[in-house]
Parts: structure tokens; C-alpha cells; sequence
């Protein structure tokens, strides 16, 4: 049976082997080469690129440097006390919610002739999982803060420039395509068809309208309200 399954395992590995052998590569990072087989057809070709060779770009390079753009417990705090004071009807509102939640579960337990210590049962679970979720304002801090830093990292070490505005953070628009162009001169990736290449790299070089560079704007990404 072992044997059997070796010799499935390695016929399935020479299979993948041949049907690359048979394709030109498109790309490389690192050692990993990449196929037309590697790439989807749910987004752009350029996207497909990108989701493949950026994301192990920024990892080898956050373990190579020992960097984490984790949020600390002290900016994390900080920025909870700012939500609150930018939503100060937050809290009010989450506890509606959550007795509208009990309301439909008590609903619910009647329409099912649930016996009253099945109803305690599932409304005091419903506690138990409402107590142990964390705040909105965490969840938030804990999507923004990463990226922030992050981007505040590149723009200090590689060149600063324009930034962009996006719904999910400001980026460091010149700094990030600074790096990416580095870590393609240091051969970490290549990609090899011309036309492939135009397209991985045209999102830096596109105009855009949220594209910002005046001293203000610099000034609110690097110390942001939340920090003050």
C-alpha cells in the first residue's frame, strides 16, 4: 500500500514536471517559477502576477530585516480612545443591536416551543459569544494599523514621494513601487515577457486622481489623528 502510494505520488509530481516542462515560464520570485498553468482566470493577468510575487517579496523581506508591522497594545489603545470620541454614539448602538439580536432569538425559541430552559440555554450562549467578541474599533485597528505602518515604512525608507488615497489606507505610492523596483535589480524576481512586465507595474505608473503630495497630506499620514 505504501509503495502504491509513492508511486502515485511520484507520477502526479513527474506529471506537474512535464506540463511545465512544456510551457515557457512567465515570471520567477526567487526560486519559484511561474506558469501560464499557475495563473486563474478570476482577475487581470496583472493581478494574478502581483497576488503570487509580491506577497512572497514582503515576507522573505519582513523575516530577512525582522520586521513586523504588528500594531503595539499602546497604539492599538490609542486609536480606540479616537473612535470613541469620532463615534460617540458607538457603543449605544452596539448595545441595540445586540438586544434587537435577543429579541429575534426569543422570537425564534417560541415560534420552535422551545421549553424556557432551552431558551436560557441559547440566550445565555448568545451572551457568552457577544462578551467574547472583540470591539469594532479593535477589529478596524487591527485591519488599518498593519497597513499604515507598513506604508509609513516604505515612504520613510525608500524614497518618500506622492501617496494615493484608497478606502482601505493611504499608500506610499512612489516608496512601494521604489521597493518593488529594487527587489527586481537585486534579481529577487523577474518577469520575463515584455508585455507582462508593462502590466505589473503599470498600476504605479497610471495617473490617478486621489494621488497625493502636498505637505499637509504628508504630514496626517505620518502623525494620523488617532495618534494625537
Amino acid at each position: 500500500m505504501k509503495n502504491t502510494l509513492f508511486i502515485c505520488l511520484a507520477f502526479a509530481a513527474l506529471s506537474v514536471q512535464a506540463v511545465n516542462a512544456s510551457e515557457q515560464p512567465l515570471a520567477r520570485v526567487f526560486e519559484q517559477y511561474i506558469y501560464e498553468s499557475d495563473l486563474k482566470n478570476e482577475d487581470g493577468r496583472d493581478s494574478q502576477l502581483k497576488n503570487i510575487i509580491i506577497p512572497r517579496l514582503l515576507d522573505t523581506y519582513k523575516d530577512k530585516n525582522n520586521l513586523s508591522f504588528k500594531p503595539t497594545d499602546e497604539e492599538k489603545s490609542q486609536f480606540k480612545v479616537w473612535f470613541s470620541k469620532e463615534n460617540p454614539n458607538h457603543e449605544q448602538e452596539v448595545k441595540e443591536r445586540e438586544q434587537q439580536t435577543l429579541e429575534r432569538l426569543k422570537a425564534r425559541a417560541k415560534a420552535k416551543n422551545l421549553s424556557d430552559e432551552e431558551t436560557k440555554k441559547l440566550i445565555d450562549g448568545y451572551k457568552k459569544y457577544a462578551q467574547n467578541q472583540p470591539s469594532e474599533a479593535e477589529l478596524i485597528a487591527d485591519i488599518m494599523l498593519p497597513h499604515w505602518k507598513s506604508q509609513v515604512y516604505f515612504f520613510k525608507h525608500y524614497g518618500g514621494g506622492r501617496l494615493l488615497w484608497q478606502q482601505g489606507g493611504i499608500e506610499a505610492f512612489d516608496a512601494f513601487h521604489n521597493w518593488l523596483k529594487k527587489q527586481e535589480e537585486l534579481g529577487n524576481f523577474d518577469v520575463f515577457v515584455l508585455e507582462d512586465r508593462e502590466a505589473f507595474y503599470r498600476y504605479w505608473n497610471t495617473q490617478y486622481p486621489s494621488i497625493l503630495d502636498d505637505e499637509d497630506s504628508v504630514e496626517k499620514f505620518l502623525n494620523p489623528e488617532w495618534r494625537l
